[in-house]
């Protein structure tokens, strides 16, 4: 997969949409330290990359074993070579909730282990729902884990096309269905420009742990976390 693209409002910018690989990894955590991690909402809302820590090993060992998948996309500069977004997407196996759920409580890091609680205990739920949903096909899913672009080059269109070719990607592999559980008003937006249907959603002053929010509600991530899902094939 290769494809070039040209943007009106900023004419110098070609780039091309490529595969993440293995080989990649080493170059997805550098971009994703410095364009996605210490932002995203969840990561954020427990101070997972405060007091100048630059890394979470836990979260970013979850995103380099989605590559094997080869649903993972990169868009490269043409003239530089110079990373400019990324979308990492795993291939969620529908019937391993239980499982997610246990390996969840068995991290060490203690705001990571958060997070993954949060999200196993939203996954159980939307599993039920796809189950209703689709009793007649395979669940499986084409898993957004993250994705992000560099802030010189937003706005131009990198991320919608690492969505659409993330969509042909997973429909030419066989994936009944795509799926992104998101934490701002962004990536709402985005899903809902490609026809996702929005499956369920949950209040982030709802989800409380020892009578505490976790997740507090910020201009940007919107006031709820929501589950959208397309049927691919």
């Amino acid at each position: 997969m290769n494809k070039n693209v040209t943007r009106p409002a900023m004419s110098s910018l070609r780039y091309a949409i490529r595969p993440l690989t293995e080989r990649d990894g080493p170059q997805l955590v550098d971009f994703l330290r410095r364009f996605f991690l210490r932002d995203e909402h969840l990561n954020a809302a427990v101070g997972l990359m405060a007091g100048g820590r630059q890394s979470c090993p836990e979260q970013e060992e979850l995103l380099l074993d989605a590559l094997p998948h080869g649903l993972s996309l990169q868009a490269v500069d043409v003239e530089t070579g110079r990373l400019l977004g990324v979308i990492t997407n795993g291939l969620h196996r529908a019937g391993h909730e239980e499982e997610n759920i246990r390996r969840a409580e068995k991290l060490r890091d203690p705001a990571f282990r958060e997070i993954r609680r949060f999200l196993t205990f939203i996954d159980l739920q939307v599993s039920e729902k796809l189950r209703n949903m689709y009793p007649d096909i395979d669940h499986h899913q084409v898993e957004v884990l993250g994705g992000s672009v560099d802030t010189a080059v937003r706005h131009c269109g990198i991320i919608t096309d690492l969505i659409e070719h993330s969509r042909k990607m997973g429909k030419e592999k066989g994936i009944s269905l795509m799926r992104a559980d998101c934490t701002s008003i962004y990536s709402m937006k985005a899903c809902e420009y490609f026809g996702f249907k929005k499956i369920f959603s949950i209040k982030y002053d709802t989800y409380q742990r020892d009578g505490k929010v976790v997740f507090p509600p910020t201009k940007e991530s919107g006031d709820e976390l929501a589950t959208y899902v397309q049927k691919l094939n």
